[in-house]
């Protein structure tokens, strides 16, 4: 993600707790995940970022 600091601390923790989530076998308990989604504007950044 085109983030720094404690935004992208706060979306890799998120991301980690959609892993976890996938890989638990209950689904009649639906998990919470941390913090606030990323922001369109952040992933229409990361799609237009161009490497090279």
């Amino acid at each position: 993600m085109p983030v720094t600091g404690e935004r992208a601390a706060a979306l890799h923790l998120r991301y980690l707790d959609l892993v976890l989530a996938g890989l638990r076998t209950s689904a009649a308990d639906p998990p919470t995940l941390q913090g606030p989604a990323p922001h369109w504007d952040e992933l229409r950044e990361l799609w237009n970022t161009r490497e090279g």
